[in-house]
């Protein structure tokens, strides 16, 4: 198959004379090797020869049996008597639990009552309610729980 060219071909040949005059001006770089003599080497190391796991990420078991991800600093240095954290919000829950109980009794209670006993069980019942929607949430959580440090 043969291709023809329109036009003028002395048009086409000087572009590439000038092309090549170009390149021919242009100085020589640097070997690709004397360049990145600096730059740092990566390289994969899989965790047969490097003895421990690929990631900093590990999958296994708490004291209570759970399963967690564990992290491992490279950077720091293990301890033998390491600091855990632990935070409790039992109390909180607890008296959360109470106040929904109690909210329960008072709308059996007003289902159950007179008007005028009806009345004052709806106002109790606002005011758990109110209590109950202020407490119910994280925020109250994190913020009332008790935080302990265990060696």
């Amino acid at each position: 198959m043969s291709m023809r060219i329109e036009g003028n071909p002395e048009l086409f040949r000087s572009w590439d004379e000038e092309k090549g005059k170009e390149m021919q001006k242009k100085p020589k770089t640097e070997p690709e090797e004397k360049k990145n003599a600096f730059a740092p080497e990566d390289a994969y190391v899989s965790s047969e020869k490097s003895g421990r796991a690929t990631g900093l990420y590990q999958i296994g078991k708490d004291e209570e049996g759970n399963r967690t991800v564990f992290f491992d600093d490279p950077k720091k240095p293990k301890a033998e008597g390491e600091e855990k954290c632990i935070t409790n919000t039992d109390k909180v829950d607890r008296e959360i639990r109470k106040l929904k109980e109690e909210a329960k009794r008072l709308k059996q209670q007003i289902h159950n009552g007179d008007e005028e006993e009806k009345k004052r069980l709806g106002q109790r019942l606002a005011q758990v309610e109110m209590e109950l929607s202020q407490k119910d949430n994280d925020g109250y959580r994190k913020a009332n729980a008790i935080v302990s440090n265990k060696e």
